[in-house]
């Protein structure tokens, strides 16, 4: 007998299953920082709509949403972190993923949505938690001995401070501190310090990218605790 290779009589009962998922990469996500988790496939799967990936912040159930990988193994998910979102001891990622209305399948058969939840305890999020969003240096000049360098730290709430929170400045090489003077109940802090005798620096004095609380505190109307490090998107350089 002769076997006649019917190419298109084609046999397919198996669904495509979730064969694990990845969480955001360990660390701590602040206000509107966004979250990535990538749903991994057993084949490649076709997607229409939007579907959602479950996941608990704290006590309160977040969606990430579905954003690319139609027509692949792997489907991307994103989640932009909110004002309100806080969890000190890691997110819990929910199963099943949640279709929203739309569908996940190979060419015939609909996919499983069941998934075994990764370890996530390492992804913080702080998203309560005020930080600060502008750093406004000295303005560009010669300072003399007992010019004010004057540094305004704008944050995305208004935060309540308490004692003499400072900023480390490097001088020459030498540290010195720029420390709280006003803006308690506000979001714009100003730090400052005083050139004094000996101070020097031809090429430019130095921002470190954190606040030292020195004993203080700046909280929000919740106490939740400021975020000290911050990102400086241009070299804090003065005293030209």
């Amino acid at each position: 007998p002769v076997t006649i290779r019917l190419f298109n009589v084609r046999v397919d009962t198996i669904s495509p299953s979730i064969t694990s998922v990845t969480p955001p990469a360990n660390g701590t996500y602040l206000f509107n920082m966004p979250m990535m988790f990538a749903v991994n496939f057993s084949e490649a799967v076709t997607v229409t709509g939007t579907p959602r990936l479950a996941f608990t912040i704290g006590s309160t159930i977040r969606y990430a949403t579905y954003i690319s990988g139609s027509n692949t193994s792997i489907l991307n998910f994103m989640y932009y972190v909110t004002n309100t979102d806080t969890d000190t001891d890691g997110i819990v990622i929910n199963s099943p993923l949640d279709l929203n209305g739309s569908t996940i399948r190979d060419a015939v058969n609909s996919s499983s949505l069941t998934f075994t939840s990764p370890n996530s305890s390492s992804v913080i999020v702080a998203g309560a938690n005020p930080i600060v969003t502008n750093v406004v240096p000295p303005a560009n000049s010669t300072y003399l001995l007992g010019n004010n360098l004057n540094f305004t730290l704008t944050f995305n709430k208004p935060v309540t401070v308490t004692g003499t929170p400072r900023l480390t400045l490097s001088i020459g090489g030498t540290t010195r501190y720029a420390s709280y003077v006003s803006g308690s109940g506000s979001t714009n802090v100003l730090f400052r310090y005083t050139v004094g005798g000996g101070d020097n620096d031809i090429d430019g004095i130095s921002l470190m990218n954190a606040i030292e609380l020195n004993g203080g505190s700046i909280t929000d109307s919740t106490s939740n605790a400021a975020f000290l490090n911050f990102l400086l998107t241009n070299p804090i350089v003065t005293g030209k």
